[in-house]
């Protein structure tokens, strides 16, 4: 009887720990554009940033409906919207990341093109990105995991590109999108992505 109760408990705790091992975990995004001749900020708690070491790839995905501003009844808009996804992807060294080693002390710079989808349209971007690492930051450990690495990311692209200056007839502008101190989640076997499969 002993045995398998130990036993139950066993299992339950490698579930409860393979559950916690697939959490996606978020980073705070900036976006900034211009408005009728001033400077326009907005947020979101809920990006989500990701490397794929198997495809040397990267991944960002924020969902709009998170997007807070200054302005109430446009976030009360951005709020009702449903399944609408900003999403960025490129080619980026990931296998060279650790993954393992929070002392880990090296900083990678890389720089190129990548591709934004947003609004059921994908157009190429460029975006700069810096990894780096806080030294014994442990904060993030689910198991052999270890999530030491940050990332900046920055990318921008044109409103009327995804169709948003007829969405909102004010925003022309070029809108920045800035990831800082993100964090990088890894792409485990079986684990949450948000790669297209």
């Amino acid at each position: 009887m002993k045995t398998i109760k130990t036993s139950t408990f066993f299992i339950l705790l490698l579930v409860c720990l393979q559950t916690r091992a697939q959490n996606l975990y978020p980073s705070r995004v900036r976006l900034n554009t211009e408005l009728k001749d001033s400077m326009w900020y907005a947020s979101s708690n809920a990006g989500i940033v990701q490397a794929n070491e198997g495809s040397n790839e990267i991944a960002f995905r924020m969902d709009i409906s998170t997007i807070v501003t200054d302005a109430p009844s446009l976030n009360a808009s951005l709020a009702n919207i449903e399944k609408q996804y900003l999403f960025f992807k490129a080619s980026f060294p990931a296998s060279t990341l650790s993954f393992t080693d929070s002392d880990n002390e090296s900083q990678h710079d890389v720089v190129g093109k990548g591709f934004v989808t947003l609004n059921g349209i994908t157009k190429q971007v460029d975006f700069d990105s810096e990894v780096y690492s806080f030294n014994n930051d442990d904060q993030f450990s689910v198991g052999n995991n270890v999530y030491p690495l940050r990332i900046g990311l920055f990318f921008e692209f044109e409103p009327e590109d995804f169709g948003l200056d007829k969405i909102y007839t004010p925003l022309t502008r070029v809108i920045e999108i800035e990831v800082s101190n993100g964090l990088i989640n890894k792409t485990n076997i079986g684990g949450n992505t948000i790669f297209p499969k």
